[in-house]
């Protein structure tokens, strides 16, 4: 296998590329620009330099911009061909990290055997509800694959969030715990993953990943935004994978069945609380977990895949964060806001 010499962003990456990506807008960002890609799309969806991304830039204080010189950062790296094969070994003198434009220096890049903990954040929205049975079975396929001492933690979200077990590698209180999925109302995915960052991870010590079973449509959140929920993950340090739903279905789409020739237009800015019917929910959907995973650093998976029992994607997820590279470094110089 080639050797690999990556360069870091200030942010996890992947090399790993695939077939169903396309250009999507930019987004809102703390850190360096970046440009999302699972959908194409011509819409502006929402604007960097609108009123609420300024009040949270101004809101929410930036530990990058406030720290001082030689303070250290330690950030957790996946290393995979471009055909989605692990590269191992790889020595510190093989990566280069930059912040902006000024390299830092590499304190140290270690692997960890450290048991882990994945949380499992399944929408039990009613759209998702024809998914249920396939998310048992890839439970179990995920729990067959994990090592003895890897946790996991179950977390249902449709209006409200549940935690259905806490962090534990109880294998048997797992499947029991996967018995009280139940279907909920709405979907407040925005509101699960802020808290989720902000709240519940903060209590969990070991390497953490969330695998995010949903479509990605937000129709409920009301305290935090499109905008919120994407910086607390950029701000935190467990990657996201995305298992998506493609929830869509024409029938009971408005637009189609009153034969409008365009949707209502989603105002720039946070959009609009959706029915989560329309072809554009599904599109500003998969954008939104599109974005979500470029901050944090995961990959997206696809459930119609899964269903086509093209599994590699999905079963590799374990290994692939047992063999993460965690990467401290010096920031280059002292940063100010502004």
């Amino acid at each position: 296998m080639n050797r690999l010499f990556p360069t870091i962003l200030f942010s996890t990456f992947l090399l790993a590329s695939s077939t169903i990506f396309a250009q999507a807008p930019a987004s809102y960002s703390e850190s360096k620009p970046y440009s999302p890609i699972l959908v194409e799309t011509s819409k502006v969806l929402y604007n960097k330099n609108s009123k609420e991304a300024a009040e949270l830039k101004t809101s929410v204080p930036d530990p990058v911009a406030e720290s001082i010189a030689n303070t250290t950062v330690t950030i957790p790296v996946s290393a995979l061909t471009r055909s989605g094969e692990l590269v191992p070994g790889l020595q510190p003198s093989e990566f280069k990290v930059f912040v902006d434009t000024s390299e830092a220096e590499i304190v140290s890049v270690q692997t960890k055997s450290d048991a882990m903990t994945i949380v499992l954040a399944i929408d039990v929205s009613p759209s998702s509800q024809k998914y249920l049975d396939l998310i048992k079975s890839l439970t179990s396929r995920l729990l067959s694959k994990l090592r003895p001492d890897d946790k996991v933690t179950l977390i249902t979200f449709d209006r409200d969030t549940k935690v259905l077990i806490e962090p534990t590698s109880d294998r048997a209180s797992i499947a029991k715990a996967m018995t009280r999925l139940r279907t909920g109302e709405g979907t407040a995915i925005y509101q699960t993953v802020r808290d989720l960052y902000e709240k519940k991870l903060a209590l969990i010590q070991a390497p953490i990943a969330i695998l995010l079973m949903t479509d990605g449509i937000d129709t409920m959140s009301r305290n935090t935004t499109y905008q919120m929920s994407l910086h607390a993950a950029e701000m935190g340090n467990a990657p996201v994978y995305p298992i998506y739903f493609d929830t869509y279905d024409p029938a009971a789409d408005p637009k189609v069945i009153t034969g409008l020739a365009t949707a209502p237009p989603i105002p720039v800015g946070y959009p609009a609380l959706s029915t989560g019917l329309t072809k554009d929910d599904s599109v500003f959907g998969k954008i939104y977990l599109t974005e979500l995973l470029k901050v944090s650093g995961g990959r997206p998976v696809m459930a119609e895949d899964l269903r086509a029992g093209k599994m590699d994607g999905f079963d590799s997820i374990p290994s692939e964060l047992i063999a993460r590279y965690f990467i401290t470094f010096k920031l280059p110089e002292p940063r100010k806001l502004g």
